[in-house]
């Protein structure tokens, strides 16, 4: 049994289960190759399993399940191993000289390990453990990033405050679930970009009473005194998405913990929050705050205040980066020849079937089309395309211009 603490002890918020990220690196080949010829085994035998066995191997001395799954594609990029330890959901792809546009390998962690070692401790454990086996982290991208707090109030009590309209965000959707006579859980938000989660924390508790993710939460953010005295709870999350990070130039796990208080900051007043009263059109900043946002806000700047750099829009760049459509573009070409022309005798014939294929693809309404992109484009980001050298990355990897092109 856990000890008793007192909510005032325990932060009542952290990072989720549910953070994305990408891992660029190389292997150490020796190590890879041992590792590769245990996950194709694994994988063999996976196929095998009769319903409810998994396939179980060793990896870096820690016991890993394997998926028969013999390839998962992401974007473009195909992931043809997919691994889960300890909480850890992992694809990898071992095309080491494509240097996929979405990762070598990629990661979405699950709540055990972040309630178990925290944000930090959990992605250098990951980290370690995949040089273990022999891949070497380079660089990172992370995706998304969940960050929750807890308020010792029920969900129900935001219902009157949502069909009043005593709300102010920049979110477009909504929705909300529950039964006949409670709601349960509400979503505002877009889950591709950004999004705000509030549901009845309590309610998913005792849905999986006894279970480690359960008691874990209860030690870290609860109390065994809380769940006692059978105080309602409700848990509040935001789901940050690429769109916003690329907003600020966040790339790594480590600049979004630099810049962590500024981004709940921005989310608890800018993105979304209660107000204490009816808003009136163009005086939303100056209307008091609902004792509960308050709360929430207050609390997620207790619990995530460990920025060391300002939240800074990044300066706008008008050069098109053209790597993924170029890899999209190159795929797609592949396919359409393959199941149009067949097998290619050499690479002299396969440069001229798509010669051919190009040459008669283009044509005025092709032109037109063109055009009406470069068009749209200066329109958007205030240049000019050919008149000016805007700058690109080339197909042979070197930055060109529009103007160099032409």
């Amino acid at each position: 049994m856990y000890p008793n603490k007192t909510n005032d002890q325990l932060p009542s918020g952290s990072y989720d289960g549910g953070l994305e990220i990408a891992l660029y690196g190389a292997p150490q080949f020796d190590k890879w190759r041992e590792t590769e010829e245990k996950i194709i085994r694994g994988q063999d035998k996976a196929r095998e399993c009769k319903r409810g066995q998994v396939s179980v191997i060793t990896l870096g001395g820690e016991d890993v399940v394997v998926s028969p799954v013999a390839r998962k594609t992401v974007g473009v990029t195909p992931y043809p191993y997919l691994l889960e330890w300890g909480g850890y959901d992992i694809k990898i792809c071992p095309d080491w000289e494509s240097l996929p546009e979405l990762g070598n390998v990629r990661v979405r962690y699950g709540a055990i390990p972040m309630l178990e070692y925290g944000v930090d401790d959990a992605h250098r454990r990951l980290v370690d453990w995949l040089d273990k086996i022999g891949f070497t982290t380079k660089r990172e991208k992370l995706s998304r990033a969940d960050l929750n707090v807890l308020l010792f109030e029920p969900v129900t009590d935001f219902k009157p405050l949502i069909d009043k309209g005593w709300y102010v965000t920049q979110a477009k959707k909504r929705g909300e679930w529950g039964t006949m006579k409670n709601i349960e859980s509400y979503l505002i938000g877009n889950r591709a970009s950004t999004c705000m989660r509030m549901y009845d924390k309590l309610a998913e508790l005792q849905n999986d009473w006894g279970s480690r993710k359960t008691q874990l939460t209860i030690e870290r953010h609860i109390g065994w005194d809380v769940i006692a005295s059978g105080s309602p709870i409700t848990r509040i999350e935001f789901s940050i998405g690429r769109p916003f990070m690329n907003k600020y130039g966040i790339y790594s796990l480590a600049d979004f913990r630099a810049m962590e208080r500024d981004i709940v900051d921005v989310h608890t007043w800018q993105w979304f929050r209660f107000l204490a009263e009816s808003k009136v059109r163009g005086h939303e900043n100056a209307a008091p705050l609902h004792p509960h946002w308050a709360k929430v806000r207050s609390e997620f700047l207790r619990c995530f205040d460990g920025s060391s750099v300002s939240l800074t829009k990044v300066e706008k760049n008008v050069s098109p980066d053209v790597r993924r459509l170029e890899s999209q573009y190159w795929g797609l070409q592949k396919k359409i020849l393959a199941l149009k022309y067949g097998r290619m005798a050499s690479v002299e014939e396969a440069r001229q079937v798509a010669a051919l294929y190009a040459r008669a693809s283009v044509d005025k309404k092709y032109v037109e089309d063109v055009n009406n992109i470069v068009a749209s484009y200066e329109i958007r980001n205030d240049c000019k395309l050919g008149d000016e050298s805007v700058e690109m990355i080339g197909f042979d990897g070197q930055l060109v211009s529009f103007h160099d092109r032409r």
